[in-house]
């Protein structure tokens, strides 16, 4: 039974190394995917379970040590030098919880001057009181520290709290009850289950709380994402409208020039003049270029390249003659373009010699792909994660969602969206196919 416990313990700590460093570094693409990351967890702790079978002390902590070095590095994004810091943390946590562990169960026996009712090595459950008690430090760590990143909420977290500290104050009782449990196996071996329930379910309602947290996170930022969208799609819609109208006014000129011409010919001088001024004509340095025919794709365009210009960034765009997007939503042209250009901007904006934007919008494969292709300079701070980059920005909020969101919609109408980096430049490339109308009637 010991040699069960022990290996129950094991995994049960690397475990905690795992969810420790969840807590603050992204893991690496391949082992996103559940089986590659168990193999190697796998390999990790019985590698250490036979290093711990040998029972030599030194030789067990310094192989402990050695062992989250190599699981951080393999698993999980980053640095060596950046993992130090996390690495001394989790071995200081384990070893200040065996710390606290021995003084508390030897706590009895010191108050009441006398010897206690067990030997420890009687009461091999107690291995997972220890357990649970690193699982909840380092729970508390990740909530509490400004680096993690999947904290859940403050109240959630002091609700889940009375679980686990109620579980190891119930696991010290059996040992403080002072009644001899070595006499039975049978009654070992059910506290031992009983423990391990414990400890599991501890494991699971935490989890259940990061999810439902995760959950509620992610409704938020899609109540934004759609409040954000459809305020995009007014505001074009509005300079659609503006469009019009700068039409109707440049058709009817030829109109007012005629007339114009006829008055001060005629010598009616000041009714030309009231004519003039009734006009009201006023000439803007920010009229809508012609970028496209796309009414929608012309007003985002125009939007964002006035939007760079205000930044001093300059931007480069072409549109081939004869571009479309087919059935495509006006609201999902604008999300995955807008987004797209956006992240360009700011990326560009960060960059101190605010190299052009080029964007270039054209077809392929004889008209049955629209391609859009952007590329952008960068300072070189990228974090990628899957297929796609994460944010660097301090503050994360609803930032870091817009390339997601292209992804998602792009799936939507069978495109995809692809990432290029080299040197100091950023390429997005955008796919949409003229199949985009099938898939769009599957959806609705």
């Amino acid at each position: 039974m010991n040699t069960v416990i022990s290996l129950l313990t094991c995994i049960a700590e690397y475990y905690i190394c795992h969810v420790f460093f969840s807590g603050f570094f992204t893991k690496k693409q391949k082992y996103n995917i559940f089986i590659s990351n168990l193999i190697i967890f796998s390999i990790i702790v019985v590698v250490h379970f036979g290093i711990l079978s040998l029972n030599l002390s030194l030789l067990n902590l310094i192989s402990f040590v050695i062992m989250v070095i190599i699981y951080s590095t393999v698993i999980f994004e980053g640095k060596l030098k950046n993992k130090i810091i996390y690495i001394i943390s989790i071995c200081s946590i384990s070893w200040g919880c065996e710390f606290l562990f021995m003084i508390l169960l030897e706590l009895p026996s010191f108050v009441m001057k006398e010897n206690s009712v067990l030997d420890l090595a009687a009461i091999p459950w107690h291995m997972f009181t220890l357990s649970l008690l690193k699982y909840l430090v380092c729970n508390v760590v990740i909530q509490f520290s400004k680096k993690s990143i999947i904290r859940i909420d403050n109240n959630l977290f002091k609700y889940y709290l009375c679980i686990p500290i109620t579980s190891i104050c119930m696991m010290f009782l059996t040992y403080y009850s002072g009644i001899d449990f070595s006499a039975s196996e049978d009654t070992k071996l059910m506290l031992c289950i009983y423990f391990a329930i414990m400890q599991l379910g501890n494991i699971l309602i935490l989890y259940a709380f990061q999810k439902h947290s995760k959950e509620l996170y992610n409704n938020v930022h899609q109540q934004l994402i759609i409040t954000d969208q459809n305020m995009k799609l007014n505001y074009y819609n509005q300079m659609e409208d503006l469009n019009d109208t700068h039409k109707e006014f440049i058709h009817n000129t030829n109109h007012y020039i005629k007339t114009l011409g006829s008055l001060v010919s005629e010598g009616k001088i000041q009714e030309a003049l009231d004519i003039i001024s009734n006009l009201n004509i006023q000439l803007e340095q920010t009229a809508t270029v012609k970028f496209s025919s796309d009414s929608t794709l012309n007003a985002i365009l125009s939007e964002k390249v006035s939007l760079s210009r205000k930044k001093g960034i300059t931007m480069d765009v072409y549109v081939e003659p004869g571009t479309t997007f087919w059935d495509i939503e006006k609201i999902d042209i604008i999300t995955m373009l807008c987004n797209l250009l956006d992240n360009a901007i700011e990326a560009s904006e960060k960059c101190s010699d605010k190299s052009p934007i080029t964007v270039r919008i054209y077809m392929e494969n004889q008209g049955n792909s629209c391609v859009t292709k952007i590329v952008n300079s960068h300072n070189g701070k990228l974090i990628k994660k899957g297929n796609s980059f994460v944010t660097t920005k301090d503050a994360k909020g609803i930032h870091g969602v817009g390339l997601k969101s292209v992804e998602r919609t792009a799936r939507k109408y069978n495109g995809f969206l692809e990432f290029f980096v080299e040197d100091k430049l950023f390429t997005a490339v955008l796919i949409l196919t003229s199949h985009c109308k099938n898939l769009h009637d599957v959806y609705y």
